[in-house]
């Protein structure tokens, strides 16, 4: 049977590889930092248990963290999906972020330059989850546990075909009015920003996007210099949304773009959330494309960008509007949204290798909205 690592097992995305993974037949390994989140996740997919098991990994960026799971060398493949989202709570660009991810890593690109240094009040990117209620240590954003994936799987992974990584639009673009009109973006394109200008700006989500940039690219050079005996494949996705299926234990805490949905008809405001970010792909589409990378000679040392979807709060308003299950609940008024120009990509070399992504608006949105509410009654009644 057809072995496969899940890394960040307990997340949103994750949830969805694994399940995906488990009706094609393969087994799974997954990594969770704590023993008790594998625990919650077999307790709600009991059909999950034949066929998953987890390891701890408490700390993706120590040297050899991932050791141990190579060291049978057994596993087929790696879907490293493991991204925890930006935090306003970390704001210090060296120790929150460069730290982390530079740790020994090479940069083929200039880490100084001599532009305007991006202003912080130039990016609104509203977080509406709240913190946890559980008491655990918050990880840095983007772990430099690429290099360390890598290095493991090298040294260990003798019978491992290829790993595919969850990357992020944001090592190309902010998502704002002034970086995406009258362009096109490519999958040969990265954001501008450099570490000084991070440095400079002291922005939470300029310091993530930049820490994405640097970390993919310390890959790509990983790769170049050591020519590893499987294969690389990076996905780059805008906002993923869908139906949330990993353990959930506080409504007011899901995962990013679910507590986005929520935040429509929870009635905590009488008027929509504004437009977070221009694009967007559904979970399960993104989670079809990494499993197709797995075995797909043309997705070798490859990066693929994702979401050409256009997403704004008014569409997310219309669908919910027209589902019976919430009405009178979404919020009546439309927020005052300046939304940004469509993100164009040019995404004809993913869909000439995967295909488009196949599910409406009305499958995406209306689809996560109905889990949500049966995850508000099940957490209601104490479940």
């Amino acid at each position: 049977m057809t072995k496969t690592l899940v890394t960040g097992a307990n997340g949103f995305v994750a949830a969805h590889a694994i399940d995906a993974l488990v009706k094609q037949g393969h087994t799974v390994v997954g990594s969770v930092r704590r023993d008790i989140y594998g625990d919650q996740l077999l307790s709600i997919h009991p059909e999950w248990k034949d066929q998953v098991s987890f390891i701890n990994v408490s700390d993706y960026t120590k040297e050899g963290t991932w050791d141990e799971a190579f060291k049978a060398g057994d596993l087929d493949y790696a879907l490293h999906i493991a991204a925890p989202m930006p935090s306003p709570k970390n704001t210090d660009f060296d120790r929150d972020f460069l730290e982390p991810n530079v740790k020994g890593g090479t940069f083929p690109y200039p880490t100084v330059s001599s532009r305007p240094i991006p202003q912080p009040e130039r990016f609104t990117f509203p977080s509406p989850s709240s913190s946890p209620k559980e008491a655990v240590p918050t990880p840095n954003p983007n772990p430099n546990s690429n290099l360390e994936l890598l290095k493991s799987a090298t040294k260990y992974g003798k019978a491992l075909k290829s790993i595919v990584v969850t990357g992020s639009i944001n090592s190309l673009t902010y998502g704002t009015a002034d970086q995406v009109t009258d362009r096109v973006y490519t999958s040969k394109d990265y954001l501008p920003t450099t570490i000084e200008e991070a440095r400079a700006a002291n922005h939470y989500f300029i310091s993530y996007s930049t820490a994405k940039k640097y970390s993919e690219q310390a890959l790509w050079a990983y790769v170049e210099k050591e020519k590893p005996h499987y294969s690389v494949t990076v996905f780059l996705p805008c906002l993923v949304f869908g139906p949330p299926i990993h353990y959930v234990s506080d409504i007011k805490s899901i995962n990013y773009t679910s507590d986005i949905i929520y935040s429509f008809f929870n009635g905590t405001s009488d008027t929509t959330p504004p437009t977070s970010f221009p694009g967007y792909i559904d979970v399960r589409d993104l989670i079809t494309h990494h499993i197709l990378a797995l075995t797909t000679p043309a997705a070798r040392n490859k990066r693929f960008l994702l979401g050409d979807l256009r997403y704004t709060s008014a569409l997310t308003a219309s669908v919910l509007r027209r589902l019976p299950e919430l009405r009178g609940r979404v919020a009546a008024n439309d927020s005052d949204d300046n939304t940004p120009p469509l993100l164009r990509q040019d995404v004809r070399d993913t869909e000439a290798v995967f295909g488009k992504p196949t599910r409406s608006a009305d499958d995406t949105f209306g689809d996560a909205a109905r889990r949500i509410l049966a995850l508000e009654r099940e957490l209601a009644m104490g479940k």
